[in-house]
């Protein structure tokens, strides 16, 4: 592990360059097929994601620089906060607007048909509930170019100390046993929690507790 790294706090100022690592990151290994195709259309999804997020209280949001630029970062929301109307619209108009109109346009309904299904099987239907209280892991990730240095698991394990802190049970997060992650998890002590298949892929909530 690198043991020097500093992590910091940051911010929606640093979104941009957050939405570019986040997207570096997965790239190789997104688990939604329609965003394989159409990469800018993943950055859409992200950014309103990101928007949403970081609409709710208690937000985590910490990474890793490195030559002068984010390396290593993660966004963590609190599973008991709801979202607050303004983050709401920030999410879901332009969900609307990529689901009903740009997917359409680039790939067809049935490509905007699988993506639909796709977020409310994750984020809705699958998704486990609990009445303690978690930080859900909503983006995490590493350039790919600094990866196997051990940021991702400098910053995973600041996560759990914040959890810790903050009187959490646990952290949960969505993955799949497909990519890298998964692994990295499941040595980090992460359990499967829901494991289920949308067409061709599989996906599991995973959950590590205190």
């Amino acid at each position: 592990m690198n043991h020097e790294a500093k992590i910091e706090q940051l911010t929606a100022l640093d979104k941009p360059e957050l939405i570019d690592l986040f997207s570096a990151a997965f790239r190789d290994t997104q688990p939604i097929p329609v965003f394989k195709v159409k990469p800018e259309l993943e950055k859409r999804y992200m950014r309103a994601t990101f928007d949403y997020v970081m609409g709710k209280k208690n937000t985590l949001l910490y990474g890793i620089r490195e030559d002068g630029k984010i390396v290593c970062a993660l966004l963590a929301s609190d599973s008991l906060v709801k979202p607050s109307v303004l983050a709401s619209i920030k999410f879901f108009i332009p969900m609307i607007a990529l689901a009903g109109i740009s997917l359409p346009r680039a790939m067809g309904w049935r490509k905007a048909k699988e993506f639909v299904a796709f977020i409310r099987k994750v984020y809705w239907d699958e998704m486990p509930r609990y009445e303690e209280r978690y930080f859900i892991l909503e983006f995490f990730g590493t350039l790919p170019a600094y990866q196997r240095r051990g940021f991702g698991r400098k910053v995973l394990r600041f996560l759990y100390e914040k959890a810790k802190n903050e009187g959490c049970r646990g952290i949960i997060v969505s993955t799949s046993p497909a990519i890298p992650g998964f692994y990295l998890y499941r040595k980090e002590g992460f359990k499967v929690e829901k494991e289920f298949t949308l067409g061709e892929i599989t996906l599991c909530w995973m959950r590590f507790t205190f």
